[in-house]
C-alpha cells in the first residue's frame, strides 16, 4: 500500500469524516417554511457554529488539481479561505452546475469541506477527493442517520394541541412529566376541515442524529405521507416551518409516498445487541434475515408483511402480462372485494420471481399466487424501496423485519417497544402485547362475576364502562360478550403470530426470555369500511385486526417513567382483582399497592392491576394517560401521537463510535 493510501485511511480514522449539512444556522432564524433555507442549499458559510460543521483540511499546493467525480460533486461542497471569509471553490453550487475541478493555488491553502445529503439507497456514503497528480484520492465517510431507543434521555417532547380533543390527554401527560428536566412542547397548527384530526407526529417524522469527531446535529427525517383528497398534510408543513434550526437537521429526500408500514410508527430501535445472531427463516414472525453482526447501536425493527384478503378462481387470471393494463375480469373481482384499482396509468403489473403477480399502486400493493385452481389475492404491508434503502444505507443499525400484517395499521409500535428497567442488572425490558394474556385476564374476570351476584350489585363491571364511540353510541361490552367474540381471535393470535414474533425478538436481538414482558392488549377484526379518517391509506379493509382495548405498549418512555394508555378492563375490588391476577398466572405486585389505584368507585381496573404488576418488577413509575377520545378512537395512542428528541448517547460515554463498528 502506497504512503498517500495508509496516509488517506489514517485521516479517514482520525477526521475524513462529512456531516450532511443539513440544519439552520442564519440568525436571526428565517421565517416560513426553513425546508428552502437548509445550510446546504447556500454557497456561503453562515457563521461560527456552521463553520464548526464543515471538516478542514490543509493542503500545500504545488500544481494539484482537486477532482471530483461528476456524482460526487453533486454531494458535496469544498470551501477555501480567502480574506477571511470562505469561499465556494468545488462541488455542489447554489446557482450553477456543480464543480468538479479547481486548480489548487501555489502554496499553503485552508479548506473546508460540508456533506448536501445523508447516505442513500443510490448513494454508499463516501466521497472520493482526488488531488493530481497524485493518483490516490482522498476518501471521506459521511456521517450516517442514527436513531436512538427509548433508553436515550428525553430532551424535549412534540405534541399536536387540538383545543378540546386533546385537553385531558395533554394535562396528563404534564402531570406525569412534572419535576422531569424535558422540554414540553405541544405543537400548534393550523388546518382545514379534518386535518384537525391529524394528531400522529410519530408518523410524519423521525428523530435521528449524525455524529462526527469534530460535531454532530439531529436530523429530522421526513417520511412521505399522501393526505386525504381535499386535505393539506399539516404536519408536513408544520415540520417544514418549526423543526429546522441550529443543530437540527431536516432531510427531506425521500420521496415515495406509501401505505402506512412507510411512516415513522413503524420504526424503532432495539437495546444494544453484544453478539452476532444467527440467520432467521422466513415465517409467521417476519421474513428471513441473514446473520447480522453486534450491533452496539441496537437494531432497526421494522413492521412489514403479507395478510391474504380474498381469493378467486385461477382462470380470472388468464390474459393478465407484466407491464400491461389490468384485464377487466380481475378489475371486477377486486372491486367486488371492495378493492378498486385506480387507472390504468396509475396501476402497474409485474410478474413475482417465483411465478404469480404484484399489482402495485402508488400507495398499496397486492400479490397474486396461484395454485390448484385458485388464485389467493395477498395485501402486502411492504416498505417502499426507497425508504428500506435509505436505511440500510446508513449501515451501522441492521433491520431486524417483524409480521405486522395481521394489524390494519401495520406498526412495529402497535406489537413492541423498549423500556428502560434500572431494577434489572440488563437495563431494559421488551414489552410485547400479548393478546393470549387479555383472554386470561377476561376468563379470570368472569370466573370472579359468576362467583357474585349480577345486576348493578355484580362484583365486576363491564370493559370501556361509561365511554362511548363517537358522541352517543355507549362502548361498555361485558365480559361474556368480549369473550364469545373476540377469545378464538385473540388465542389464535397469540399461537400464530406472538410466540412466533416473541421467538425472534430473542433470537434476533440475543435476548434473555425474561426480557420479554408481555402486556395484556384485547384485539378485534375491523370491519369493512372507509378508513380515510384515520389516517390509513387503504379504501377497504379486510382481514385485519386492531387493539380493541387501548394498547398499552403503545407508550411514551421517559428514562424510567412509563406514560401508559388506561386500558379501561373491567374493573372489581382490589381483593377481586388480586384473585384474578393469580387465577391468570400474574404474580409480583399486592394490588393494595400505590401502583395499583384505586378508583373513585371503589374498584381496581384489571387491565392496570396486570400491567403494573409485571412492570414493577423493572424498577419504573408508571403513569396512566386518558387517550380514548382523543386517539384510541382513531386506531392510535400515545406513541403515535407524540414525537421526541433524545440525546445523543456519545455525549456521555467515550465510544463506541459508528466509524468504529462500521
Amino acid at each position: 500500500m502506497s504512503d498517500k493510501k495508509v496516509w488517506a485511511k489514517e485521516w479517514e480514522r482520525s477526521g475524513g469524516i462529512l456531516l450532511a449539512n443539513l440544519d439552520v444556522n442564519r440568525v436571526p432564524l428565517p421565517q416560513g417554511d426553513r425546508s428552502q433555507c437548509l445550510d446546504h442549499m447556500n454557497d456561503t458559510v453562515e457563521g461560527p457554529a456552521d463553520e464548526a460543521e464543515l471538516t478542514r483540511l490543509s493542503l500545500n499546493g504545488q500544481g494539484l488539481t482537486l477532482r471530483l467525480s461528476p456524482s460526487d460533486a453533486k454531494r458535496v461542497r469544498v470551501f477555501r479561505r480567502e480574506n477571511g471569509t470562505w469561499k465556494r471553490v468545488a462541488g455542489l453550487s447554489a446557482s450553477g452546475p456543480p464543480t468538479d475541478t479547481w486548480a489548487v493555488p501555489p502554496g499553503p491553502a485552508d479548506l473546508t469541506i460540508e456533506a448536501t445529503t445523508l447516505p442513500a439507497a443510490d448513494f454508499p456514503g463516501s466521497i472520493a477527493i482526488g488531488f493530481r497528480p497524485d493518483e490516490d484520492p482522498m476518501v471521506f465517510r459521511v456521517a450516517p442517520l442514527l436513531f436512538t431507543s427509548n433508553l436515550h434521555r428525553v430532551e424535549k417532547i412534540f405534541i399536536r394541541s387540538v383545543k378540546g380533543d386533546t385537553d385531558r390527554a395533554i394535562g396528563e401527560i404534564k402531570a406525569a412529566l412534572a419535576g422531569l428536566p424535558v422540554e414540553f412542547a405541544p405543537a400548534e397548527m393550523d388546518g382545514g376541515p379534518g386535518d384537525d384530526r391529524d394528531l400522529w407526529l410519530r408518523d410524519e417524522f423521525a428523530i435521528g442524529y449524525c455524529w462526527a469527531p469534530h460535531e454532530w446535529m439531529h436530523v429530522v427525517l421526513q417520511l412521505p405521507r399522501e393526505p386525504a383528497p381535499g386535505e393539506r398534510d399539516v404536519l408536513e408543513e408544520w415540520v417544514k416551518r418549526e423543526l429546522p434550526a441550529p443543530r437540527m437537521g431536516l432531510f427531506p429526500g425521500l420521496d415515495e409516498q406509501g401505505d402506512s408500514p412507510n411512516f415513522g410508527g413503524n420504526l424503532e430501535v432495539s437495546p444494544p445487541v453484544p453478539k452476532t445472531t444467527g440467520a432467521l427463516d422466513c415465517g409467521p414472525a417476519g421474513a428471513a434475515v441473514p446473520e447480522q453482526p453486534p450491533a452496539p447501536f441496537g437494531k432497526i425493527l421494522l413492521g412489514g408483511g403479507r395478510s391474504l384478503v380474498f381469493s378467486m378462481a385461477a382462470d380470472a387470471l388468464i390474459g393478465l402480462a407484466a407491464w400491461r393494463p389490468v384485464t377487466r375480469t380481475v378489475r371486477e373481482a377486486f372491486a367486488r372485494h371492495m378493492f378498486t384499482l385506480g387507472p390504468d396509468d396509475k396501476v402497474r403489473v409485474q410478474s413475482l420471481p417465483r411465478g404469480g403477480w404484484r399489482i402495485t399502486e402508488p400507495w398499496r400493493q397486492f400479490e397474486i399466487v396461484a395454485a390448484g385452481g385458485v388464485a389467493r389475492v395477498y395485501a402486502v404491508r411492504s416498505i417502499f424501496d426507497d425508504v428500506r434503502g435509505f436505511l440500510e444505507a446508513q449501515g451501522v443499525q441492521p433491520i431486524l423485519p417483524i409480521d405486522t400484517s395481521w394489524l390494519e395499521v401495520g406498526h412495529i409500535d402497535e406489537v413492541v417497544t423498549t423500556v428502560a428497567a434500572p431494577a434489572t442488572a440488563r437495563g431494559f425490558a421488551m414489552p410485547v402485547v400479548s393478546p393470549g394474556l387479555a383472554v386470561d385476564l377476561l376468563t379470570a374476570a368472569q370466573n370472579v362475576q359468576d362467583s357474585g351476584p349480577g345486576g348493578e350489585h355484580a362484583r365486576v363491571t363491564g370493559l370501556f364502562h361509561g365511554l362511548t364511540w363517537g358522541q352517543d353510541q355507549p362502548a361498555t361490552m361485558s365480559v361474556d360478550e368480549a369473550l364469545r367474540v373476540h377469545r378464538e381471535t385473540n388465542e389464535d393470535l397469540q399461537i400464530g403470530k406472538l410466540i412466533p414474533i416473541e421467538q425472534r425478538l430473542i433470537d434476533g436481538l440475543a435476548l434473555d426470555p425474561e426480557a420479554i414482558v408481555r402486556l395484556p392488549v384485547l384485539f378485534a377484526w375491523l370491519p369493512l369500511r372507509q378508513t380515510a379518517a384515520f389516517g390509513v391509506a387503504f379504501d377497504g379493509i379486510h382481514n385485519r385486526t386492531f387493539a380493541l382495548t387501548p394498547n398499552v405498549v403503545n407508550m411514551l418512555a421517559v428514562g424510567d417513567h412509563l406514560l401508559i394508555p388506561r386500558p379501561h378492563g373491567p374493573r372489581m375490588s382490589p381483593a377481586d382483582a388480586e384473585t384474578a391476577l393469580k387465577t391468570a398466572g400474574v404474580t409480583g405486585a399486592a394490588t393494595g399497592e400505590p401502583r395499583l389505584p384505586v378508583g373513585e368507585d371503589g374498584r381496581v381496573d384489571l387491565f392496570e392491576a396486570c400491567t403494573s404488576t409485571v412492570l414493577a418488577p423493572l424498577g419504573v413509575t408508571v403513569h396512566y394517560i386518558e387517550t380514548w377520545d382523543a386517539y384510541h378512537q382513531y386506531l392510535g395512542e400515545l406513541h403515535c401521537a407524540t414525537n421526541v428528541v433524545r440525546r445523543p448517547p456519545e455525549l456521555d460515554h467515550d465510544g463506541p463510535y459508528w466509524w468504529e463498528v462500521r
